[in-house]
């Protein structure tokens, strides 16, 4: 075939691309400001969330760590209990956190038998 033919062949998908992009671009200059700020703020929403379940499992991930290793070692069972205790404060909190008192309170009493 000759050049001058393939050439066109090629120049046809290239057209409606550059067709496509100037269309998109005349749409996002046609949106207004307030649009524009609706947007962010959504975005802006979705990354605090993001941020939100990260540091849940961060808090997740250390008190797993912290409460089988207190669990194993009487003296980190005496320790977290007492933080527990000392900075747990609402009734409801507390209510939840009864069973697992009372496990680190034998953890740490089987230690102080003979």
């Amino acid at each position: 075939m000759y050049k001058w033919a393939l050439r066109d062949l090629h120049r046809g998908p290239t057209l409606a691309r550059n067709q496509l992009l100037r269309e998109n671009f005349e749409d996002k200059m046609a949106r207004t400001i307030d649009q524009q700020i609706a947007e962010t703020q959504a975005k802006l929403a979705r990354l605090k969330e993001r941020q939100k379940a990260s540091d849940t499992r961060r808090k997740i991930i250390v008190g797993s760590v912290a409460i089988s290793n207190a669990l194993k070692d009487p003296d980190k069972a005496r320790a977290l209990a007492a933080l527990l205790r000392r900075t747990v404060t609402r009734e409801v909190d507390q209510k939840e956190i009864t069973e697992l008192l009372d496990d680190l309170d034998d953890v740490a009493a089987k230690a102080d038998r003979p």
